[in-house]
């Protein structure tokens, strides 16, 4: 059930409208149609009668099972991964992006191909060559990048989390309220209350309160089964965040789902527990006051701030964070003046 919720909202980004759930619970999947035999024939059915004219499924489908379905089913079939990889392609701006896009679709398509032929695979093989390459000299630009940002002395901080918690209106705040150079025009990075709404990574530099500028990095979000070739072709992305000095993970505390979202929680030094707007606004804050509690005991490791990026609750005692993390550089010299 909380993978179909997830499967919902993907499919609400992708502009879908989801008219019915089915699920199926077996032993081992259908080598032919992942459910049984029976089940795709009711699913047949019920297709009809709710006028639906796509499916998706929420596991990965071969080559032979999507070929399969539509087929008994009479509809165009896709599964969980291809919604993810058309929501990443619609969703990519920067030239990176939309390589790391097409790569992952590239490589996902090629062990799915039926009948196509040797010919059509040597040049898929051949593409996929082409965009590696271009995404390692655009690597290679970064690594120059990140080796100047290191030669500065300018610490790195990273914010992590599942997709749509908040991490770009965060960083917009955060850029806005503590931006370093005044003079330099304020761009923002599209936030929206949206699955995948930033792929694109971006670092910009605030000033903290003790005058020390840092680089603030915001990444692309985490989600439940991530398909692992977009996992591979974002690994150069995420790299940027091995390399931080401070990861704030942020989780959405109005989520259902908040304990699962901090599955990740190795290298972070901060959690933020955003959007606690949402809990106020719909009484429901005694429950949430129980969560909390519950997180704070689980994760003693970690300090643990509850924000509301949107309505700038606390962001000032997150900085005083950040710069109580980040370690001051000083230096013994002789002066002569």
């Amino acid at each position: 059930e909380q993978y179909l919720d997830e499967l919902e909202e993907l499919a609400s980004a992708c502009d879908v409208k989801v008219v019915g759930r089915f699920l199926q619970k077996r032993s081992k999947p259908d080598p032919v149609f992942l459910i049984g035999s029976g089940k795709i024939q009711e699913l047949a059915l019920v297709r009809q009668v709710r006028k639906a004219n796509l499916l998706i499924f929420d596991e990965e489908l071969s080559g032979l099972q999507l070929k399969m379905i539509e087929e008994v089913t009479g509809c165009k079939v896709i599964d969980r991964t291809t919604l993810i990889l058309e929501i990443f392609a619609r969703r990519a701006k920067t030239r990176e992006a939309k390589l790391q896009v097409e790569l992952a679709q590239l490589k996902y398509r090629s062990n799915r191909l039926i009948g196509f032929g040797i010919t059509m695979s040597r040049v898929i093989k051949k593409t996929i060559s082409y965009l590696n390459n271009e995404l390692e000299n655009i690597k290679k630009v970064r690594n120059t990048q990140r080796s100047k940002r290191e030669d500065s002395g300018i610490p790195r901080v990273s914010l992590v989390g599942y997709t749509n918690v908040g991490k770009s209106t965060l960083r917009n705040v955060l850029v806005d309220m503590y931006q370093n150079d005044k003079t330099l025009k304020k761009e923002e990075v599209l936030s929206q209350d949206m699955l995948f709404a930033t792929l694109d990574t971006t670092t910009r530099t605030i000033e903290l309160k003790d005058k020390r500028i840092v680089s603030l990095t915001d990444t692309v979000g985490f989600i439940q089964k991530l398909p692992h070739d977009l996992v591979e072709s974002f690994k150069s992305t995420l790299e940027e965040v091995i390399f931080s000095d401070l990861i704030i993970h942020v989780a959405d505390i109005s989520s259902k789902n908040v304990i699962e979202e901090l599955n990740c929680l190795d290298k972070t030094k901060i959690l933020l527990l955003n959007k606690i707007d949402n809990v106020t606004k719909d009484n429901s804050f005694p429950l949430m006051e129980k969560k909390i509690e519950e997180i704070k005991a689980k994760y003693t490791n970690y300090q643990i701030l509850i924000i509301s990026a949107k309505n700038r609750f606390n962001i000032d005692e997150l900085m005083d964070l950040i710069k109580k993390n980040l370690t001051v550089k000083t230096y013994d010299c002789k002066l002569l003046i």
